[in-house]
């Protein structure tokens, strides 16, 4: 599309078994030709405390914690596809009006925004 890829999970890295046991740095910015908007979030745990490190602005971030994605939202953030990665762990929200089905395999789905 004309629009960039929201990768979801909203979180940096990927488990998933065909990888191999250790985490992985999500590669969706480098294997597709498209701007790629995910989560650049670190959380570490210093001292005991969970500390967050989060430089992704803010109208992008709510659009991975959101509970539903819509087709007018993701447009206003000019995202005009969204790529689940569906066997890494991770909150994936639901499917709202205007966010259609375009592919699913079994480790992915691909949701394209309606005009």
């Amino acid at each position: 599309g004309d629009g960039a890829l929201l990768v979801l999970p909203w979180q940096p890295f990927r488990r998933v078994q065909w990888a191999g046991a250790g985490p992985l740095l999500d590669p969706t910015s480098r294997a597709v030709p498209a701007d790629v908007v995910g989560s650049r979030q670190l959380t570490v745990v210093r001292d005991g405390a969970v500390v967050v490190v989060d430089d992704d602005p803010a109208a992008l971030a709510a659009l991975g914690g959101s509970d539903t994605l819509d087709a007018a939202s993701l447009r206003r953030a000019g995202v005009s596809a969204v790529l689940v990665w569906k066997d890494t762990p991770g909150r994936v929200p639901v499917r709202g009006e205007g966010v259609v089905v375009e592919r699913e395999t079994a480790h992915f789905a691909v949701w394209v925004v309606t005009r």
